[in-house]
C-alpha cells in the first residue's frame, strides 16, 4: 500500500481541461453541440471557417457552442492592415459593429492572428511591423 501512495505522490497532477476546441464544427448539426458541451463540463470552441458572420454567429450561444474561433473578425482585420492591401479599416469597423450585434457575447470568442488554417502573417505583409 505504501508504494501505490508513493508512485501517486510522484506521479504530476493533472487538471481536466477547461475547454476543448473542435475543428469544422459547422459540419456538425448545431442542435447537437448544446448537450454535447453541457455533458462535457467544458467551455467548448468551435471552428466555423469563413467569413459569414450571420452563418457563424448560429453557432453560438444557449443550446450550441459556448463560442468560436473569431475567423470573420480575422478576415476584417487582415483587410484593414496587410500591406499592401486594402487598409479598409472603415470595413474593419462595419465587421466590428457585426459581430456586436450578431453574436450572444462577443467577449468570449477566440481572437487570433496566425492560424493553421490560414496564410501565415509574414507571408500575407511585407512589413513585419504591421504584424
Amino acid at each position: 500500500m505504501a508504494f501505490v501512495l508513493t508512485v501517486r505522490a510522484l506521479l504530476p497532477i493533472r487538471p481536466p481541461p477547461s475547454s476543448t476546441v473542435f475543428p469544422a464544427a459547422k459540419h456538425v448539426n448545431n442542435d447537437f453541440w448544446g448537450g454535447f458541451c453541457a455533458k462535457g463540463g467544458v467551455f467548448c470552441i468551435g471552428e466555423v471557417f469563413g467569413d459569414d458572420i450571420a452563418l457563424a454567429s448560429q453557432f453560438q450561444g444557449p443550446g450550441t457552442l459556448d463560442s468560436i474561433l473569431n475567423f470573420p473578425g480575422y478576415n476584417a482585420v487582415v483587410e484593414a492592415f496587410k500591406l499592401p492591401g486594402k487598409a479598409d479599416t472603415a470595413g474593419l469597423a462595419r465587421a466590428h459593429d457585426s459581430l456586436k450585434t450578431s453574436f450572444k457575447d462577443v467577449t468570449v470568442l477566440g481572437n487570433f492572428l496566425e492560424n493553421h488554417d490560414v496564410p501565415r502573417w509574414h507571408n500575407l505583409s511585407v512589413d513585419p511591423q504591421s504584424f
